[in-house]
């Protein structure tokens, strides 16, 4: 039932359209980055794709500005979901059985199968850790988590950070001596659910925290290189770098113009626009694209979001007032007008 469901959305763009819980096309989403030499290459996602060619742009940075290079064939189910990087290692994870996973989870109903996949991972001399996942829906789930492997001596361990039970990890990254991770929901539907963000990992301490500062919601690539961590999420693409109580953040968002393709924006002034700017119009069977993000900026950057919201509120009041004000000066020189009773 599960792979005729996954076969249906491939071949129905209607039916695809219906079940879409997470919409990325409206929003300035990056959806991978990989080294370029000393620098990166990304490919930019949501508002850069092209209904007219069914592409989207790649861009470069060369650590001063960013340049346009190509644009690569790309699909509208590949703007609303894309893809996270999944784990390409040969890690022999065991299968996860009922009593295992009753006894790690609550359920809200009775599931008929149970899953842990390697869905991302990255090789640290020569021993590879990676991120569980699962498909959560139609009869299956599973247990979140994360693992070790060493495929020299064969030695395997799972860990279940409490936070991670629930949720797919989507991208793992080792940046000195940091493991950071992203997180979403593989559901019933089109899109990666937001879930926690991106976490930071202390494998020595077994500690599990969030990154702060860091504006996406859902990660879909994540790359230690040259001194920084790189970071692809729904919301643009960042640029990270270690700081005395955590990591300091540069963000960019595609603009469209091919001359100058990335913008800078601070993580209050990317949300800021967002609220302006998202359309309030319902996507089938969801909700609106600033319903979306409201109700995830909400969950996942309460203390920035309330913040944010409250100024843009309080803008909008403004705003209406100097218009009842204007109006009403207009109403009192036209009452004033010779012949005018």
């Amino acid at each position: 039932m599960r792979w005729l469901f996954v076969f249906l959305l491939f071949i129905s763009p209607q039916l695809h359209a219906l079940v879409v819980c997470y919409d990325e096309e409206a929003n300035p989403a990056v959806n991978s980055i990989e080294p370029f030499g000393e620098s990166v290459i990304a490919v930019v996602g949501g508002t850069g794709w092209d209904p007219q060619t069914s592409t989207l742009p790649r861009v470069t940075f060369d650590g001063y500005r960013w340049q346009a290079v190509d644009r690569v064939t790309a699909t509208v189910h590949e703007v609303r979901e894309p893809d996270f990087r999944r784990c390409r290692a040969n890690i022999p994870l065991p299968k996860l059985t009922a009593a295992e996973a009753k006894g790690l989870r609550e359920w809200r109903y009775e599931p008929d199968e149970y899953e842990q996949h390697a869905t991302a991972c990255v090789e640290v001399d020569g021993v590879w850790y990676f991120g569980l996942g699962f498909y959560d829906g139609e009869g299956i789930t599973g247990v979140g988590g994360l693992g070790r492997y060493d495929p020299t001596s064969g030695v395997l361990e799972i860990r279940r950070p409490e936070l991670l039970r629930n949720v797919s990890v989507t991208a793992i990254a080792h940046h000195q001596g940091d493991f950071l991770i992203g997180t979403a929901s593989l559901g019933e539907c089109a899109g990666l659910i937001p879930a926690l963000g991106m976490m930071h990992y202390d494998w020595q301490t077994d500690r599990l925290r969030p990154v702060g500062g860091f504006p996406g919601f859902v990660i879909h690539d994540l790359l230690s290189h040259q001194g920084s961590v790189w970071v692809a999420s729904d919301l643009g693409l960042s640029r990270g770098q270690k700081v005395e109580f955590g990591y300091g953040w540069d963000h960019w968002t595609h603009t469209g113009d091919p001359e100058h393709p990335m913008q800078w924006e601070t993580q209050r002034d990317l949300y800021t626009r967002l609220l302006q700017t998202l359309s309030h119009e319902h996507i089938p069977a969801g909700d609106s694209p600033y319903g979306q993000f409201v109700e995830h900026l909400r969950a996942l950057q309460p203390k920035v979001g309330v913040a944010v919201m409250d100024k843009v509120l309080q803008q909008m009041r403004d705003e209406l007032a100097f218009c009842r004000a204007a109006g009403d000066g207009d109403k009192a020189k036209t009452s004033k007008q010779p012949g005018v009773d």
